[in-house]
């Protein structure tokens, strides 16, 4: 019975999604209903997980997002320095979601090396790289919390397909492209801005290249958590 009104829910989920994904990348409507049809995303993602009975730290993560996509989506002006600082912190509770779970203790030493040595090399390239760019100094704090963030989330992607996880895989694959556009967007028109009648700005603005991959990484992330509610096994155990 729970099969099935899990199936139920996930097949309901699905389809608002992807409703909500047509009318995000494909509808030309006004800017406030986008931003609106955006959170409705990705709180539904978060309240699917509940529902379902997902694990707590992997909702906990999804609640991180909604401060995420509340500040880069729905505030307006955007707060890149919340919206980043709230994705810094998502990708640190998979990190710890993906630790719990992996029985390859090992593996997982590695994994925590390879962050920590990702995050200091990216900083340096970084900096060399921008350091004489004319915005540098008025986005440093989000170019060093890029830093942080985009290590995690590479990490994450690598962790997810270790541990034989393909939905989740894939899942931080799109999210990656995602954010691959968004920090082309951010380096093209604020730390290195290109005339606006660049070709690659007007190739950017074509379609809203994020979250053509955004809303169907989440759904994939969403469906393929299969631990479960930590609490409710343990009440389970107990009975």
């Amino acid at each position: 019975m729970h099969y099935l009104k899990s199936r139920l829910i996930e097949s309901i989920y699905i389809s608002i999604e992807f409703i909500l994904y047509l009318l995000i990348v494909f509808i030309p409507l006004p800017n406030f209903a986008v931003r609106c049809l955006m959170i409705t995303s990705i709180v539904i993602n978060a309240a699917t997980a509940i529902a379902l009975r997902k694990h707590e730290i992997f909702i906990f993560a999804l609640l991180m997002t909604i401060g995420a996509d509340t500040c880069l989506s729905y505030l307006s002006p955007q707060n890149f320095e919340g919206g980043i600082t709230f994705f810094v912190i998502t990708q640190l509770v998979y990190a710890v979601y993906f630790a719990v779970f992996d029985e390859n203790k090992k593996r997982e030493y590695i994994i925590i090396a390879f962050r920590a040595f990702f995050m200091v090399l990216l900083s340096i390239v970084a900096f060399i790289v921008l350091k004489d760019t004319p915005n540098y100094d008025s986005m440093a704090y989000v170019i060093c919390f890029v830093m942080l963030y985009v290590p995690n989330l590479v990490c994450n992607l690598i962790t997810a397909f270790l541990l034989n996880n393909k939905l989740m895989g894939i899942g931080f694959t799109l999210f990656l492209l995602c954010d691959t556009f968004i920090g082309l967007n951010v380096i093209f028109t604020s730390i290195m801005p290109l005339a606006s009648n660049h070709p690659f700005l007007k190739f950017l603005n074509l379609i809203n290249w994020p979250w053509l991959f955004y809303v169907p990484s989440q759904v994939l992330i969403v469906i393929s958590e299969k631990h479960g509610s930590h609490f409710l096994l343990a009440k389970k155990s107990k009975e």
